[in-house]
């Protein structure tokens, strides 16, 4: 918005604070209707077990996974018991010296998420996240400027999809509230980005070259009967491009 004019400038910080109004009213409105759905629920329906069950899943909480014990093969794990700590709404789990060894033979890992350090960035050893402020990025106590974080890399990977969309409303609230003493000031944009990708030699995809990308995914799933077969590696992806009909 800031390339196009000053005028347009001028507006943004108005566009964006009629933005965030927008999407707390919606957020509210959201979760009124989840309170509304999920209390007339009866709770003896949740524990209901069928007959002739021959198996269960019990879910633990608040117990984080330290060691995988056993003499060339599982015998069980050492847990250890969190507590919950912080205000509503910014509770973290925080680890206590209680520990405890689950029986079991078998282990799934599942897959999760940790925050990778950014140069010329804070960032938090023991929780993987960048230090922030309502999404201002941290050096010691003091906001970086012009620096912004949201989502798993601020609060750490907790959380559900409207987790992360009130996450980013404060985040955006902070840019907006910073824009208002930030002098204005325009920027090359995207031809310059394109210059400069071009003089490090990466190679720049077009839209019309993702589309080949997109069409050759799908055509690999049609076999497996899949909607498509994604590729995994930047190399096939760009293999892809190189093979299909001009």
């Amino acid at each position: 918005m800031l390339e196009q004019g000053t005028n347009e400038a001028k507006g943004a910080p108005h566009q964006l604070r009629q933005y965030i109004k927008r999407e707390k009213a919606l957020l509210r409105s959201r979760c009124s209707a989840r309170a509304a759905r999920v209390t007339p629920v009866p709770a003896t329906g949740v524990a209901a077990v069928p007959p002739g069950a021959c198996r269960r899943i019990l879910f633990r909480f608040l117990e984080t996974p330290a060691r995988i014990n056993g003499p060339g093969r599982v015998q069980s794990v050492t847990l250890i018991k969190n507590r919950m700590e912080g205000p509503p709404f910014g509770q973290v789990a925080v680890a206590t010296e209680h520990t405890l060894d689950l029986p079991c033979e078998l282990i799934f890992r599942s897959v999760g998420y940790r925050g990778v350090a950014v140069p010329g960035v804070s960032f938090d050893e023991r929780t993987g996240t960048i230090p922030n402020r309502r999404g201002r990025c941290l050096i010691g106590h003091h906001p970086i400027r012009g620096v912004y974080v949201t989502g798993w890399i601020k609060r750490g990977p907790t959380g559900i999809i409207g987790t992360n969309r009130a996450d980013s409303v404060e985040t955006v609230e902070s840019i907006c509230e910073d824009l208002a003493g930030t002098p204005i000031t325009f920027k090359p944009g995207a031809a310059a980005l394109r210059d400069s990708l071009l003089t490090r030699g990466a190679r720049i995809v077009s839209y019309g070259e993702w589309q080949k990308i997109d069409l050759a995914e799908r055509s690999r799933g049609q076999p497996r009967g899949k909607p498509r077969e994604k590729y995994t590696f930047v190399r096939e992806m760009i293999e892809a491009i190189d093979a299909s009909v001009p």
